[in-house]
C-alpha cells in the first residue's frame, strides 16, 4: 500500500471509532429512561385498570396523574430526542465508513466490520427501543386521556340532564303554583270589588232600577268576577308574549 492509501485507511479508521464512541453516547441515557418507562408503564397499566373500574378512585385525580405522567413523557421526549436521532445518524456514517474499507475475510478471523457491528448494533438497538417506547407510552397515555376525558363529560352531560329535568319539574310546579295564585288573586279582588260596589249602592241606591239593593248587589257578582278574571288573564298573556319574545 502507498503512503496515501495508508493515509486514507488510517483515517477511516479513526473516524470510525470516533463515530462509534458518538454513537454510544446515548446508551446511558437510554438505560436510564428504560427503567423509568418501566416505571410509567407499570403506572399507566395501573390507571388504565381503575379507569375501567372507577370504585372508589376519583376521575378528576385519575386524571391529574395521565397529566402529570404525560408530562413526565414529553420532558423525556424533549431531552432525548436529539441524543437518539444523532446516535442513529452516527451508527449510519459507522456502517458506510466500515463499507468504504473493502475488506476482505480471513478464515478463522473477523473483520473490523463484524467485530464492530456485532458490538454496536445492540446498542444502536436498545437506543432505537428505548426512542419506541417513549413514542408508545405517548401515544397510549393520550388515548387513555382522551377515553377518561370522554367519561367525564359524559358524566358532566348526564349531571346536565338531571340538572334540567329537576328544573323542568319546578317549572311545571310554579306554573301550578301561578295558576293557584292567579285563582286567589281574582276571588281576592273581586271580594273587595264587591265589597266596594255595595258600598256604592248602599249610599247612592238603586235609583230607577226595579231592584233591590241586595239584589243589584248579587247581580253585580257575576260581572265582577268575569271582569277581573278577564283582565287578569289578559296581563297574564301579555307578560308571557314578552318572555317568549326575550328567549328568542
Amino acid at each position: 500500500m502507498s503512503d496515501s492509501q495508508i493515509g486514507r485507511l488510517t483515517q477511516r479508521i479513526i473516524e470510525i471509532e470516533t463515530y462509534r464512541m458518538l454513537t454510544l453516547m446515548a446508551l446511558p441515557l437510554a438505560r436510564d429512561n428504560g427503567k423509568d418507562l418501566e416505571a410509567m408503564d407499570s403506572q399507566l397499566v395501573t390507571l388504565t385498570h381503575q379507569l375501567a373500574c372507577l370504585d372508589g378512585f376519583s376521575e378528576q385525580g385519575i386524571l391529574g396523574q395521565l397529566t402529570a405522567m404525560a408530562a413526565q413523557v414529553e420532558a423525556a421526549r424533549a431531552r432525548t430526542a436529539f441524543r437518539y436521532s444523532a446516535t442513529f445518524a452516527y451508527y449510519e456514517l459507522v456502517l458506510k465508513r466500515l463499507d468504504e474499507l473493502r475488506e476482505d475475510e480471513v478464515s478463522g478471523h473477523l473483520t473490523l466490520s463484524e467485530f464492530i457491528t456485532r458490538r454496536l448494533t445492540p446498542a444502536v438497538n436498545t437506543c432505537r427501543s428505548v426512542n419506541e417506547r417513549l413514542e408508545s407510552l405517548s401515544t397510549r397515555i393520550d388515548r387513555v386521556s382522551d377515553m377518561m376525558r370522554t367519561k367525564v363529560e359524559l358524566s358532566i352531560q348526564e349531571q346536565n340532564q338531571q340538572l334540567l329535568t329537576s328544573m323542568d319539574r319546578r317549572s311545571r310546579i310554579q306554573l301550578m303554583m301561578q295558576h293557584t295564585v292567579e285563582g286567589l288573586s281574582v276571588a281576592a279582588i273581586s271580594y273587595y270589588s264587591i265589597g266596594l260596589v255595595k258600598y256604592i249602592i248602599e249610599a247612592t241606591g238603586t235609583g230607577q232600577l226595579p231592584l233591590s239593593k241586595p239584589q243589584l248587589v248579587g247581580w253585580s257578582v257575576p260581572v265582577i268576577i268575569g271582569t277581573v278574571w278577564f283582565f287578569t288573564r289578559r296581563v297574564h298573556r301579555r307578560f308571557k308574549g314578552m318572555d317568549d319574545e326575550s328567549k328568542k
